[in-house]
């Protein structure tokens, strides 16, 4: 039985000249086949970046076919709601394209002071974080944040990756 291979590329850092090289790498990839793109969230760096929920959804725009996913999103040090939000709104206009991935984060990542945040809460803040996105993409109203989910949302699954 033929097995498939799905290749995907990931950016940790912006190794392009610009924006037009940077969208005539993504051209390349959507017409020679790349499975998928997935994009490093970083908040903080001394090297170039770009913020990869704006990522996510130009590359919703930009594609037709490909996949894309941020590798890995530091839920700890993001709002759930908006997170959950943002997600859900980039899915439904890439109709489903989408591959979100959650974390906790490395402690070792400057992020943490410069978001003021305790590194030693990163795994409960993500724990809680999962949960209402869970909630927010599986139930029709959801009273603690008093926000209404989309009606067709396509399914998302999480996946969720621990490092450091």
């Amino acid at each position: 039985m033929p097995k498939n291979v799905a290749i995907g590329l990931g950016l940790m850092e912006f190794p392009f000249s610009g924006a037009a090289a940077y969208w005539r790498w993504v051209d390349l990839c959507e017409a020679g086949g790349i499975d998928s793109i997935w994009q490093t969230d970083r908040l903080v760096s001394p090297q170039p970046f770009l913020e990869c929920m704006s990522v996510m959804a130009a590359l919703a725009g930009r594609t037709k076919r490909i996949k894309f996913g941020v590798n890995v999103l530091s839920l700890a040090m993001r709002d759930a709601v908006l997170v959950a939000r943002q997600c859900a709104t980039i899915d439904y206009l890439s109709s489903g394209r989408l591959l979100p991935a959650f974390g906790i984060g490395s402690p070792l990542g400057p992020e943490w002071t410069t978001l003021n945040l305790d590194t030693k809460t990163r795994g409960r803040k993500t724990d809680e974080g999962l949960e209402v996105i869970r909630r927010l993409w599986s139930e029709s109203h959801f009273v603690e944040h008093d926000v209404e989910a989309p009606g067709d949302l396509q399914f998302i699954a999480i996946i969720v990756q621990q490092l450091g």
